[in-house]
C-alpha cells in the first residue's frame, strides 16, 4: 500500500521528470511481481523438491528486499527535497528560448561587436584614446 501511495504521489508530481515517474511505477511493477512469486511458491505441490523451493525463496527475498532497499531511498529523497506533493509546488517544466533570452543575446552581440570594432578602427576614429588604452 506504501508503494502505491508513492507512484501515485511521483505520477501527480510535476517536479519529477516523466522518466523518474516511469522508475516509480516500474518499482512497483516489480513488488508486484515478486508478490506473485512469492503467492507461487507458496502454492507449489508438496512434491517438488524442497532445495528448489529453498533455492526460488531465497531468489524471491533478495528481489524483495532489493526492491524494498530502493524504495526507502526513493522516499529518503523525496523527504531530504521536502516533497510534500501539495499544489504550491513547484513544476518540472523545460526551458524554452523567449523574447527575453533573444534581447538578451542580440545586446551581448552588439556589446561584443563594439568590443572588436573599437579594437579595429579606433586608431583611426580617436586617436588619443587608442594611444592611452594601448599604453596602459
Amino acid at each position: 500500500q506504501a508503494q502505491d501511495t508513492i507512484t501515485r504521489r511521483a505520477s501527480e508530481a510535476e517536479i519529477l521528470p516523466p522518466e523518474a515517474a516511469y522508475e516509480v511505477q516500474m518499482l512497483e511493477n516489480r513488488l508486484v511481481g515478486l508478490r506473485a512469486a512469492i503467492t507461487q511458491i507458496g502454492e507449489n505441490p508438496v512434491d517438488m523438491g524442497i532445495d528448489q523451493a529453498n533455492n526460488q525463496l531465497e531468489n524471491t527475498r533478495e528481489r524483495l528486499t532489493a526492491a524494498l532497499r530502493l524504495q526507502r531511498e526513493l522516499g529518503d529523497a523525496m523527504d531530504a527535497r521536502c516533497y510534500s506533493g501539495s499544489k504550491n509546488r513547484t513544476k518540472y517544466k523545460k526551458l524554452k528560448f523567449g523574447w527575453r533570452d533573444l534581447i538578451c543575446f542580440l545586446l551581448f552581440a552588439a556589446l561584443i561587436t563594439g568590443v572588436v570594432l573599437f579594437n579595429v578602427y579606433a586608431a583611426q576614429i580617436w586617436p588619443s584614446a587608442y594611444e592611452f588604452i594601448r599604453i596602459s
